[in-house]
């Protein structure tokens, strides 16, 4: 499994970002293209985001494709981080 946690600045942008159902979050191996989209259980969070609280996605890493060290693309809605290193 893949958690990535994030903290809210903006509520409104946040909102925007996480709840577009036309976007779904996913997380990208940079190395070697690897999609990780689907969520643990069909986790996401529901309800209004709230200023400076960090919530968390839990995505299923299906043969352990992505790995500690490894570099890759988070995407949230439109939104795009490159080069984010799992720990």
């Amino acid at each position: 499994m893949l958690d990535l946690r994030f903290q809210v600045i903006d509520p409104e942008k946040a909102a925007a970002v996480v709840h577009d159902p036309a976007a779904s979050p996913a997380i990208i191996d940079e190395a070697t293209g690897v999609v990780a989209k689907d969520l643990f259980m069909g986790h996401s969070h529901s309800g209004p985001l709230k200023e400076a609280v960090t919530y968390y996605l839990i995505f299923e890493n299906p043969g352990n494709l992505v790995q500690r060290g490894d570099l890759v693309t988070v995407l949230l809605g439109d939104a795009q981080v490159q080069h984010v290193m799992v720990r």
